[in-house]
């Protein structure tokens, strides 16, 4: 159990200009600090934390390929998220190896297998995401979904199976951001550090609706009307949902509900109709953006 105390001190001015405040004793003697000796001072939100000696020991993470083999993939992705630096794996068979290699080629874009050697397999991440870089890529999470959507609908006007292809590779390029995104967040947290569990959510979220758009591509009936007329509707709720999350007002969060029921009910209607996997599909896609606005009050209100 972690025990917070508090404790009280007065600012004082030094000078004209720079306000200073005390160290208290105990903690001073108990970190043994030194006049002249830097520490570091991160500022998190309101707060400011002073670090007096910043760890940059790697964290590393052994397994047997045999304890692992089910779910290697899996579990180097959660450990990639969760901001593991090494993971040293040993094993008796290249093959082994296979669904690791596909982590890696696939989602976890940090890291490598540095080093094979007397049966141990190294992976390590070989960059990190600059923490002034997590909205940038947020926001391209973000455009991915509306360009996915713009695919597909492009395919389904044109009866063009190459657009389909061309949303499946963008879900690709969607698992890496999230991943890399989520794990930054585990490492570092966000710029406003409040956040940080209700973005983890979000792009989480946003990962497994991309899922849901690439499942329709894998399955698509380019001869559906159904699925041509719903789409116009569904660009619009994402493009809503866009502006909800990057300028959101009550009035827009209002609409953003009423827009997702109604697109729900049509759905509903469809699939009573013809029980189209596809429209199920964009009904799960739908729900999964719908039930993101919570959060997203809870980030932006």
């Amino acid at each position: 159990m972690i025990f917070i105390i508090l404790m009280k001190r007065k600012i004082n001015l030094v000078g004209e200009n720079t306000l200073t405040v005390s160290l208290p004793a105990e903690f001073v003697k108990k970190q043994n600090i030194k006049k002249g000796q830097e520490v570091d001072v991160e500022e998190q939100g309101n707060d400011l934390v002073i670090h007096t000696e910043r760890r940059h020991e790697l964290e590393t993470v052994r397994a047997d390929i045999d304890e692992i083999k089910p779910v290697s993939r899996r579990y180097v992705d959660a450990l990639y998220k969760q901001g593991v630096d090494e993971i040293e794996i040993s094993y008796d068979r290249e093959s082994d190896l296979n669904k690791i290699k596909e982590a890696i080629s696939k989602e976890v874009g940090t890291f490598e297998i540095v080093k094979k050697s007397k049966g141990i397999c190294l992976i390590k991440s070989v960059s990190e995401l600059d923490k002034k870089e997590q909205e940038n890529l947020l926001k391209r999470t973000f455009m991915l979904l509306q360009e996915m959507l713009s695919d597909i609908s492009e395919a389904y006007k044109k009866k063009s199976k190459s657009k389909l292809k061309d949303a499946i590779e963008l879900e690709k390029i969607n698992n890496k951001l999230t991943h890399l995104l989520r794990r930054a967040l585990n490492k570092q947290g966000n710029q406003n550090y409040k956040n940080t569990i209700l973005l983890y959510l979000v792009i989480g979220q946003l990962e497994k609706a991309a899922d849901e758009l690439r499942d329709l591509c894998l399955i698509a009936d380019l001869n559906s009307r159904e699925v041509l007329k719903l789409l116009p509707d569904l660009k619009e709720f994402i493009d809503l949902f866009y502006k909800l999350f990057y300028n959101y007002n009550n009035q827009l969060a209002s609409f953003f509900e009423v827009k997702g029921l109604e697109f729900n009910k049509k759905c509903k209607i469809l699939i009573k109709k013809s029980s189209s996997l596809e429209i199920h599909y964009l009904m799960n896609f739908v729900e999964i953006i719908y039930n993101l606005s919570g959060p997203i009050i809870s980030l932006k209100a």
